[in-house]
């Protein structure tokens, strides 16, 4: 073992193939092996960073976990930071050996040389596990009491990660707090805003108590925005002042949630002086955007804000049109669902809906992913004419793996927003003719849906689609629904279709899947117009395919066409549109009726309207106990505002710390379309603690093959 470190890993980076290099590495590991027990401990260090480099590298040396532990129990300093270095690198919190470095690192945490308490607790913050918060937290804490600033920050961050696994911990860091954000040193405020903001996740309510601290943050960002740097602080060459700490405190600052004036001025500077040119001038105004957007005190001072975003579009630079996007996406899907296409947000954003649908064309993947995003949410009764035929020009270029996601996106807003059922068939078929092969199973079936629930448009339909396919009979999704719309619904007996359809079924490109769709339909055509002996040769031929999937499909309508009794029965009643089964409603004290009329939502006589969406509507009715005040029955009504029914339906009550809540299950778990019955739930609420009355709502539900999510609020109904 005479080679260096510095030789080792030259040796190894200078191999020219993968084997060559897996010779050296299996070499060198097992002289570790072989010395590493027995060898001087001066030579320890050099082999256990030999270890570090191979195992970085992909190779096993869990056999040499044990000397690691034994180089950090060292009282060598310098031998002492290899063990924990290593040690950071090769181990983990699902380590079995960390039990064995516990009382190591708590008597290096106590220790009287301050570098080692910083490697200390450096390891700490890489492999901390509830068993090691348990053991160190409170060594940790009194780290928080030391004067340097440097065992302060690594004990802060150590702090956050203790608290990240084992959120009980957060009280004995609490009062550190205060202490730390009031440190002379940046680094040293910025931990203690990531222990206040780690607080914040765990105790929103938390907000008020750091509220007295936002004018003191205010003069903070105003003092290192506008003043020169110094040469510690330098940043971007030279025209930023420490921008870390200024994105810190605009976290604090939206965590917080207190508007004020003097927030607002500060953020306004700053979104319309930094110069985006530069990555940090960016950075600083993307944060900058987002604490706007969520403590605001003036509403146009977010329509200001999201304007300087829109600025971004007219750089060439694909990183900053994502970063663009990046933002109109977390903006328009707040919480992870999206935000209702009515809002303020919403709207201001509509004006930069062509610079987005520009993006889907671009040569970057991730920006057209991305864009598909925004403008999948921007999309709505007032644009979707305009809109959703500028995506169809994009759609037709896009690469193929980026189009099936676009389809089922673009498919589930015209849906949504169509203005009538002819458009939406219209740009359907117009959607399945120039990219219908990339269509999923879901677009198939909710476009035979939709032919199915509008008779007066059958006949204009079928024409449509017969047309369609005599043109494109290649487009597989779009014959599979022209079939079975011609067999379902066609009025009179076309041989042209007859023989349409036998050449599609003799085109080598046409799948077995479209195949049945074919079969099913020329035996029902058949069957109706009574012309069965045109089309059993065709199945006859067919039960000899070499598919067996085609076999039996064709077997099976030969036989059902030969047996009239039978084929009458199966053959002729097309499906019916299933009907939800009546439900009975539970019978409670609140007597009042939900009324509908003509299409028309009225609410039920004395009940509050508690949450609207785009979509549905919530109203309450409450009573109290006459026995007991604190005891309130609730009658919840949720009313449809669209024509689209809602399908598994399902709405979450949460009421804080001090309620009590017991709720029934609903009447249903689909919400009729406009004009048919709402969905009633009754809840039972207790005011065990006399605390004021809030309540979160989350409804989950399905617009037609979309799944949606909606958070709500509700504020003190009983004032």
């Amino acid at each position: 073992m005479s080679n260096s470190l510095r030789e080792c890993i030259s040796s190894v980076l200078m191999t020219q193939t993968i084997e060559e290099e897996k010779n050296i590495a299996s070499n060198q590991l097992a002289d570790i092996r072989t010395h590493i027990r027995n060898c001087d401990i001066s030579e320890k260090p050099k082999l256990i960073a030999k270890m570090m480099f191979f195992h970085m590298r992909g190779e096993n040396t869990s056999w040499g976990n044990m000397e690691i532990i034994n180089l950090m129990n060292n009282e060598r300093e310098s031998y002492k930071r290899i063990g924990y270095i290593a040690a950071s690198v090769i181990l983990n919190d699902n380590n079995e050996l960390i039990t064995l470095m516990t009382h190591t690192i708590l008597k290096d945490l106590i220790s009287n040389v301050e570098r080692i308490q910083i490697i200390a607790l450096i390891l700490l913050s890489n492999i901390i596990s509830s068993e090691l918060a348990q053991s160190c937290a409170s060594s940790v804490a009194k780290c928080l009491e030391s004067s340097n600033p440097m065992i302060q920050k690594h004990a802060g961050m150590t702090a956050v990660s203790i608290v990240r696994v084992s959120p009980e911990f957060m009280e004995i860091f609490k009062p550190y707090i205060a202490k730390i954000m009031n440190s002379m040193t940046h680094s040293v405020v910025s931990v203690g805003i990531s222990m206040a903001l780690e607080l914040l996740k765990l105790s929103p309510n938390e907000g008020e108590h750091f509220a007295k601290y936002l004018s003191s943050f205010s003069k903070i960002i105003r003092n290192l925005y506008t003043s020169r740097p110094p040469q510690e602080f330098k940043f971007g060459a030279g025209l930023f002042f420490d921008p870390f700490l200024q994105i810190k405190i605009m976290k604090i600052i939206s965590a917080i949630k207190s508007p004020s004036e003097e927030i607002d001025d500060i953020l306004s500077t700053i979104i319309t002086g930094v110069d985006v040119q530069r990555n940090t001038g960016r950075s600083l105004l993307l944060q900058a955007v987002d604490t706007i957007g969520r403590v605001a005190k003036k509403p146009s001072l977010i329509s200001l804000a999201y304007n300087q975003i829109g600025r971004l579009f007219n750089f060439p630079e694909s990183n900053i049109i994502y970063l663009a996007l990046s933002t109109f996406s977390r903006i328009l899907y707040s919480d992870k669902s999206m935000i209702e296409r009515s809002s303020s947000d919403s709207v201001v954003l509509q004006r930069y809906k062509s610079n987005v649908v520009r993006c889907l064309d671009h040569r970057d993947p991730s920006i057209r992913r991305r864009a598909l995003d925004v403008i999948t949410a921007l999309v709505d009764e007032s644009n979707v004419e305009t809109l959703i035929p500028e995506v169809l020009a994009y759609l037709q270029f896009s690469d193929i793996d980026f189009r099936s996601e676009m389809i089922n996106k673009v498919f589930t807003s015209i849906q949504r927003f169509s203005p009538n059922p002819k458009w939406t068939f219209d740009t359907v078929l117009k959607l399945l003719i120039e990219s219908g092969n990339y269509a999923s199973g879901e677009v198939v079936n909710s476009s035979c849906s939709l032919i199915s629930s509008n008779s007066p448009l059958h006949s204009y339909m079928i024409v449509s689609l017969k047309t369609s396919i005599l043109e494109n009979p290649e487009k597989q999704p779009l014959v599979q629904i022209a079939a079975w719309a011609i067999g379902e619904f066609i009025e009179q007996y076309d041989i042209e279709i007859i023989n349409m359809f036998k050449v599609i079924l003799m085109l080598p490109q046409t799948i077995v899947e479209t195949k049945c769709f074919i079969i099913t339909a020329v035996s029902k055509i058949g069957v109706r117009f009574h012309n069965e002996n045109e089309i059993l040769p065709i199945l006859f031929e067919l039960s000899k395919n070499c598919d067996l999937e085609i076999q039996q499909r064709s077997g099976e309508m030969f036989r059902i066409l030969n047996s009239p009794m039978l084929s009458e029965q199966l053959m002729l009643t097309s499906p019916q549109d299933i009907q939800e089964p009546e439900v009975v409603e539970s019978k409670v004290e609140i007597q009042s009726k939900s009324i509908v009329e003509e299409n028309r939502i009225v609410p039920p006589p004395g009940s509050i309207l508690v949450q609207k969406t785009s979509d549905f509507e919530i109203y309450f009715e409450c009573k109290r106990n006459d026995t007991n005040p604190n005891q309130i029955a609730i009658r919840s009504s949720v009313f449809n505002l669209g024509s689209v029914p809602l399908s598994n339906f399902s709405v979450q009550y949460g009421v804080p710390t001090g309620w009590g809540i017991v709720v029934k299950q609903p009447s249903s778990n689909v919400l009729e379309p406009i004009g048919g019955k709402p969905i009633q739930q009754v809840l039972f609420l207790e005011n065990q603690a006399q605390g004021t009355f809030a309540m979160r709502t989350q409804i989950t539900y399905m617009y037609r093959s979309q799944p949606l999510k909606e958070m709500g609020q509700i504020g003190n109904i009983f004032q």
